[in-house]
């Protein structure tokens, strides 16, 4: 037996020694994890993937999306996949040197500074990232690998168009997509009591101004300072009553007392839209983008897969 190997067991010895002592402790667990840390998740074209990678990643998600996101029993083996994809992007972008671009290097910052806001504050940030035993650097790296996967994808997708005509067919084609349905646009006043709304009504039919009264008396603070203006809406966003009463309504007139879970709502309807399809000039260009973000979702899904098909990737 080699002196190196004479070491290991002596140090697998002792630390068996501590846990018949100590019996199943924190340092037991400790251990475990560490051990388990270690073991490779999976591996590609000979470079592994640990457990630990695949936990911080887990976890990466977690932070960023909150603890629910890991329910799905079938949700390590998924992020196990975008990690493979990602070592065997990472590997190609190594092999052509590619470096970030600014936008794609911006774009990943931004990622990170916007789920930092949602803590509210660094001491915040800080607190939840020791949470999912995380470290700063941890997320850096995703920033960065992010960013470099993006410029990779930029360079697969460059010189990718979609013209006029694809445009235009999928337009003529899809209709039912640029359907409208109808709408109408209301204002209302919200107050607590019957009588309160009994009161404003009489007040409107003896020609006080809608708006006026809105900003004076309804309790819908996100609506008020609008002069209760609630917007063109379809059916089924608004509460039943609400809703029946606003759309038996022509444009200019009055409901009467309007009873909801909300209070008591007095409704203006202030326009009407039939159903209708959406004109083509005012769809053409989210057509295009569409179209574009497709083709270049598609091209770099098919490289994705020539990468996988010379690869030696074992799990």
């Amino acid at each position: 037996m080699n002196t190196l190997l004479k070491r290991g067991v002596l140090v697998f010895l002792v630390v068996g020694f501590l846990f018949v002592l100590g019996g199943c402790t924190p340092s037991k667990a400790a251990f475990y994890n560490f051990v388990d840390s270690h073991r490779t998740a999976a591996t590609v074209n000979g470079e592994k993937i640990s457990r630990k990678s695949l936990n911080d990643r887990i976890n990466i998600y977690k932070l960023f999306s909150g603890p629910d996101v890991a329910k799905d029993p079938n949700f390590s083996s998924q992020v196990l996949d975008q990690l493979v994809e990602e070592t065997l992007l990472l590997q190609d972008v190594k092999a052509q040197k590619i470096e970030p671009q600014k936008d794609a290097f911006d774009h990943a910052k931004n990622l990170i500074d916007y789920v930092k806001n949602q803590f509210g504050s660094e001491e915040a940030y800080q607190k939840k990232l020791t949470e999912f035993n995380l470290k700063n650097e941890d997320i850096e790296a995703f920033a960065k690998n992010i960013s470099l996967i993006q410029s990779l994808y930029a360079k697969v997708t460059d010189g990718l168009t979609v013209d006029e005509k694809e445009v235009r067919d999928f337009y003529d084609s899809h209709k039912d997509y640029f359907k409208q349905p109808e709408m109408v646009r209301a204002s209302h006043i919200l107050v607590d009591k019957e009588e309160d709304a009994k009161s404003i009504l009489n007040q409107l039919k003896g020609g006080a101004d809608f708006a006026q009264l809105a900003t004076k008396y309804s309790k819908d603070t996100a609506t008020k300072e609008a002069g209760g203006d609630l917007g063109f809406f379809p059916r089924g966003q608004m509460v039943k009553e609400f809703e029946d009463a606003a759309f038996a309504l022509k444009p200019g007139e009055l409901s009467g007392v309007v009873k909801t879970s909300f209070g008591y709502h007095i409704i203006k309807l202030v326009d009407r839209r039939p159903e209708q399809v959406m004109a083509y000039e005012d769809v053409k260009d989210q057509i295009k983008n569409d179209l574009l973000g497709d083709k270049q979702g598609k091209a770099f899904e098919t490289y994705i897969n020539g990468l996988k098909e010379k690869a030696r990737i074992t799990r």
